[in-house]
Parts: structure tokens; C-alpha cells; sequence
């Protein structure tokens, strides 16, 4: 594959991000990528101040053709940056990217291959990983389901696949009406529903391929303001008809419980019914080829993993035996292939 896919990577910035930050995920997705993009278009939600301004003259210098940057007056929210900021996309296929977290360095050539190999395939994301202060220093692994069907299911009650994390089509999301410049939260989870309630295809690769900082900014998130944003949400997947009147209630009260409860909890909360979709996965039969690339060493050399704790340390899929290896970094749980096809296919 070329060293270049022609597709654009979508970011926003505001004045609040540290330059640190920034500038780790900025060489995640050029220094660091097997494949790079053809644009990135960052959206400057507001004036974001001279550090940061130094982070992006850097990568601007070094790479002169690759950088859009749009400058907004004030900033609106995230909703409206990316709302404004895919209209100035190039490309049909668009990667988005938070200016806080990290990219595996073959993120998007697995995730451009994957959809010019599956062009009824509007949605892409992949699974990740939560970091709490070093990009090593993994504190949860997330999986979502990987097919449309399983991520319809999750979409009833949460958002099913990380948005930071897709790529998707141009086309498709300007199609429902492009991101809300309405939600300054839950941005995502809206516009996943109007793509759902439309017909357009998801999917999400099998693959830890992208690391979400966990910071005391994003912790605020799991509040009123969050709550609101659910609660219009799913007031309009019941207008939809997506949901139930009892799903609707059910919805209401475990996001209202949610808003309420430490932030610790919440996380472990979605890491426990991350586990419990994985599970289901692999009983569907869907997880042969899932197992297998959760022993692939990319993604584990890379990011030294895979995690403390790890979700898939304690769980029993279909008997497969899980194989511990203990290196100075972390411990690596692999499945052993082997054993691997057989079990799950043959349900024993």
C-alpha cells in the first residue's frame, strides 16, 4: 500500500489542551503512522493561544502540504467545530482524531484498507484504550461489538463504538444533516443514531488501534451537561421508534444514576458491559477472527500492553485457555491460536 491513503483526518482544538498533549497526538498521526493522510483539517475552536500555536507551527513546518487549519472567533463547542470543520474536508473518507490521545501507528492503514475493501461499510471505529497519565500506563481496555447488527443493539442504550477513534464517509454523515451544532456534548451518539435510523452500515476492527486520555477535564464530562445531552438523545430514539417506552425509562434512570456516581465507577461500569458484548460476541460466532487479533504484536509491542487489569484476564470464552506472559513492562495475555478455531466453532 502507498505510503499515502487519500483521506483527510478531522481534529479540533481548544485553548484549554495542554501542548504536551497535543503534540503527542499530532506525531501519532504523521511521525508515527505506517500510513499517513493526504490532509488533516484542524478546527481552532476559538483562540487557543500561543503554545499551542507553537505545537502546530512545529508539525505545519515539517509537513507544509498537509495541515487545513480553520480558525474560529469563539469557540461554540465541539459539535459545531466539527460540524464547520468536515465541510473543509477534501476527502470522502475521514478519519477524526482528539487532540489529547494517541493513534497506533498502523490505525489507519488498517481502518483505509478496510473500508476501500468494504464499500457498504459507512462507519468504522475500532477498540481502545484508556490512559490515565503515560500513554503505557493502561488503565482499561474498551471492545464494542465489531458487526452492524451487535453495534445497533449496543446503540439502544449507550453509544456503541468510540467516535474519536472512526472513520467514516463524507458523504454519508452530510447525508443525515453532519454533526449537530446543538450538542456541545454527545455529539456522536447523535449523529450515530440519525446514520442507524437511516440504514448506513457500521462495522469496528477487532483491534486495540487507538489510546483515550483519561483527564480530570474529561472525568467533568459525567455530568448535568452529559445527562441533558443523553436524555435528548434518547428522547429522540423513542421518537424514532428505536426504542420502547420501557427502554426509554430504563435509559433515563441508569444515565441519571450514571451522572450522579463517581467517576471510577462509571468506568468500570462500561468496562464490565464491554465485557459482557465481547463475551457475546464470541458466542455468536463472531469472535474468530476478533480472538485472533488480540494476540497480534502490533498493537501489544506498541503499547507495551495490555492492561491493568485486563478485561479478557478473567473471562472464559468457550474454554479457551489464556496464555500469561510476564515482561518487565506488563503482563501480555495472548490466546493460544491453536486452540483457537475449533472451540469457538464448535461451541465445546
Amino acid at each position: 500500500m502507498n505510503n499515502t491513503g487519500k483521506f483527510s483526518v478531522l481534529m479540533s482544538l481548544y485553548h484549554k489542551e495542554k501542548p504536551e498533549w497535543l503534540d503527542l497526538a499530532l506525531k501519532s498521526i504523521t511521525d508515527d503512522q505506517a500510513l499517513k493522510p493526504s490532509e488533516i483539517v484542524m478546527v481552532l475552536d476559538g483562540p487557543v493561544g500561543n503554545e499551542l500555536e507553537k505545537v502546530l507551527e512545529k508539525y505545519e513546518h515539517k509537513y507544509p502540504d498537509l495541515f487545513n487549519i480553520v480558525s474560529l472567533p469563539e469557540n461554540k463547542g465541539l459539535g459545531n467545530a466539527l460540524n464547520i470543520g468536515l465541510k473543509h474536508c477534501k476527502y470522502d473518507i475521514v478519519a477524526r482524531m482528539d487532540s489529547d490521545d494517541i493513534s497506533s501507528s498502523r490505525r489507519f492503514e488498517i481502518q483505509y484498507q478496510f473500508m476501500m475493501e468494504n464499500p457498504d461499510i459507512d462507519v468504522v471505529s475500532a477498540w481502545y484504550s484508556i490512559f490515565n497519565d503515560e500513554p503505557y500506563n493502561i488503565d482499561k481496555n474498551i471492545f464494542s461489538p465489531t458487526r452492524h447488527e451487535g453495534i445497533v443493539k449496543v446503540a439502544k442504550y449507550r453509544s456503541p463504538i468510540n467516535h474519536a477513534a472512526c472513520m467514516y464517509r463524507k458523504k454519508a454523515v452530510i447525508e443525515v444533516g453532519n454533526y449537530s451544532e446543538n450538542f456541545r456534548v454527545m455529539q456522536d451518539y447523535h449523529l450515530w443514531i440519525r446514520m442507524i435510523a437511516r440504514g448506513y452500515q457500521f462495522g469496528c476492527i477487532p483491534k486495540v488501534l487507538y489510546l483515550v486520555r483519561c483527564s480530570e477535564l474529561s472525568k467533568k464530562r459525567v455530568g448535568l451537561k452529559r445527562l441533558l445531552g443523553q436524555i435528548k438523545i434518547h428522547s429522540l430514539m423513542y421518537k424514532l421508534g428505536n426504542i420502547n417506552l420501557l427502554e426509554y425509562s430504563r435509559n433515563i434512570v441508569s444515565r441519571t444514576v450514571c451522572a450522579v456516581t463517581p467517576y471510577g465507577f462509571v468506568v468500570k461500569y462500561v468496562s464490565f458491559i464491554s465485557k459482557r458484548s465481547v463475551r457475546n460476541i464470541c458466542v455468536n460466532g463472531q469472535s474468530i477472527e476478533s480472538l485472533g487479533h488480540i494476540s497480534d504484536r502490533d498493537w501489544q509491542d506498541e503499547f507495551r500492553v495490555v492492561a491493568r487489569p485486563l478485561v479478557l484476564d478473567t473471562m472464559k470464552i468457550k474454554n479457551v485457555k489464556l496464555k500469561e506472559t510476564i515482561t518487565p513492562q506488563s503482563r501480555i495475555v495472548e490466546i493460544e491460536p491453536a486452540k483457537l478455531a475449533g472451540k469457538v466453532e464448535s461451541g465445546k
